[in-house]
Parts: structure tokens; sequence; C-alpha cells
């Protein structure tokens, strides 16, 4: 039977590796910002060309975002602020 790629991760993670860190990353080569708030197997819903949402493979909750296209953003909206409510 063929392994979930979450499971395959789990198998060949070396012991005692990193543990879960909910905090977002910005992608220099994509351009874009990814947070996930939940370490569960997902799959990306693209929302529109700037937002998409991952959702959990087994509950189909939201359990992370990507923002594309920052560095436009930044310049067309000076300082701005994202705030995520469950």
């Amino acid at each position: 039977m063929a392994q979930t790629l979450a499971e395959f991760c789990s198998d060949h993670a070396p012991a005692g590796g990193p543990a879960f860190c909910a905090e977002p990353w910005y992608n220099r080569y994509g351009d874009s910002i990814h947070f996930h708030w939940r370490r569960d197997e997902f799959y990306r819903d693209r929302i529109d060309d700037k937002v998409s949402v991952y959702r959990a493979t087994a509950t189909k909750e939201t359990v992370g975002c990507a923002i594309n296209g920052i560095t436009a953003l930044s310049k067309r909206l000076g300082d701005f602020g994202i705030e995520l409510n469950e």
C-alpha cells in the first residue's frame, strides 16, 4: 500500500528532528509568505492569484495559507498588516 507524504516524511525524519514551529516564512523565489498553524497533511485550495489556503486532507479544515506577490503588495499598499482568525 502506498504511503502518504506525511507517513513518508515521518518515517524518514531524523531522530530527534526539529519540532513543528508555527510561524510564517517568506519564499523569495516565489515572492510569497506561507504560514501553517497546524502540522497536518494538506492540499492547496487556490482562492485567486494572490491567496491560497492549505486544507487538511483528512478533515478539509484550514491549516495554513499563502499570500503571493508580496513585493508588489508592499509597494502598492505600503506597510500593512494581516490578521488571521479561525
